[in-house]
């Protein structure tokens, strides 16, 4: 199935690149190349969801550690509902 909700293969990727950084994401630096790795995928993606929460996962990549888990949070959640 394909739409704007679905996981399409770029949003498979952009969670799959999540899941398996976002642990050991522990600095800052890291923090910034998984996000860079995951908006990337998620920028050519349908799903208008996990494309929101990846660019807001990624615009807290930078910021405090409450920031960035919430951010996370938002996102793993979204590749699990889509």
């Amino acid at each position: 199935m394909s739409g704007p909700e679905s996981i399409d293969a770029a949003a498979h990727q952009a969670c799959a690149d999540f899941a398996a950084g976002y642990p050991k994401a522990k600095s800052k630096a890291s923090r910034l190349t998984l996000a860079d790795k995951v908006t990337a995928n998620s920028s050519k993606s349908d799903n208008d969801e996990i494309r929101r929460r990846a660019t807001a996962m990624g615009a807290a990549a930078g910021d405090s550690d409450p920031e960035w888990k919430t951010a996370g949070d938002a996102l793993a959640t979204a590749c699990k509902s889509g």
